[in-house]
């Protein structure tokens, strides 16, 4: 039987409740940090925040799904997907796409043109593959800890041979397998899924959980800093993201914290925000004539992602006025009975 502790000092905690505000939350300051961080030239800030965000990320999306959602079996489900996510997601592929072929003619277009999308586009197909991945734990009552734990080696081969490398380049066989990113953050779908579906059996405290954060931060901060090799600061690694998306998921997730106006917006519209934000990113950045951010401070990249955020939201409140734009561009969709 699935179980947490439940300390004094923290009596609220995900097993007790159906709604979790407190993932509306963190979501939404989540997507924020995506728009900051695709504005911010390359540097230390940028790296850290690639190290827990999308792990995080990854957590809280298969966590938000629940097993009831495959009722009506994969087929229905797909068909959902279609209007809430595919099309709006090929429609942003679409508007992307010249920037993809680079200086490449149409003529030159390959599948891996679709395997591996623009830029940050790889997020809907792992997301996709992460709820099929869950369905065939449900339809083949497979045992979710197995596949947690292979879910888990793939993470960190990823982290320690794949992360920075062009493998796909070099071993053509694994060209078609899809986006290395998608390996790399399915362990923490799952873990997202498992623990909201009462998967796994999980007794964790707060305290140490917390205490796991901070001291494995640390260490991580020390193999930065010293620039030790990957395969020593991958246990940290793990450790950290591993506790991270266990302390928000269980205990952050029921607390109502941060609630207003604007991040409930933020979350409802993550979609739209998260597929068109590059666009106006790539916008600004071609107007100052640095696109590479070769030439840009990180305080300029900050004020570059302040009017990001300004303007993509804006953009969202706009295209949520016309029934169209909200449900082909965003993804706003009614369930049926609505």
């Amino acid at each position: 039987m699935y179980r947490i502790a439940r300390p004094l000092y923290f009596p609220v905690t995900s097993d007790t409740v159906s709604y979790y505000p407190g993932i509306n939350t963190v979501k939404a300051s989540l997507i924020l940090l995506v728009i900051f961080a695709h504005s911010l030239p390359d540097g230390m800030i940028q790296y850290y925040n690639y190290f827990f965000e999308m792990p995080l990320f990854m957590a809280i999306s298969g966590f938000l799904i629940k097993e009831t959602t495959f009722k009506y079996g994969l087929r229905k489900y797909l068909r959902y997907l279609t209007g809430r996510i595919f099309i709006p997601w090929l429609i942003a592929f679409i508007i992307y796409f010249p920037l993809q072929l680079g200086t490449r003619s149409i003529l030159q277009v390959s599948v891996n043109d679709f395997i591996y999308p623009f830029y940050h586009l790889w997020f809907i197909p792992a997301y996709t593959l992460g709820a099929i991945s869950f369905y065939a734990i449900i339809r083949f009552k497979l045992q979710a800890l197995p596949i947690l734990i292979i879910t888990g080696v793939i993470n960190a081969f990823w982290y320690v041979y794949i992360r920075d490398s062009a493998i796909k380049d070099e071993l053509t066989q694994l060209q078609f397998l899809g986006d290395k990113r998608f390996y790399a953050y399915l362990f923490f779908f799952l873990l997202g899924v498992c623990l909201r579906n009462k998967r796994i059996n999980l007794r964790f405290s707060p305290a140490p959980l917390f205490f796991t954060l901070l001291s494995s931060f640390t260490i991580i901060a020390l193999c930065i800093q010293s620039k030790v090799a990957d395969v020593l600061a991958l246990l940290p690694y793990l450790f950290f993201n591993f506790s991270l998306a266990v302390f928000v998921l269980l205990y952050v997730a029921p607390l109502k914290i941060f609630q207003n106006e604007f991040m409930r917006f933020v979350n409802k519209n993550s979609l739209g925000i998260y597929l068109f934000h590059p666009m106006i990113v790539m916008g600004i950045y071609y107007f100052m004539g640095d696109s590479g951010k070769a030439h840009t401070s990180m305080f300029q990249g900050f004020l570059v992602g302040v009017v990001t955020i300004m303007l993509i939201v804006t953009l969202v409140w706009a295209l949520q006025k016309w029934a169209v734009t909200n449900r082909y561009l965003l993804g706003n969709i009614k369930p049926k009975g609505e």
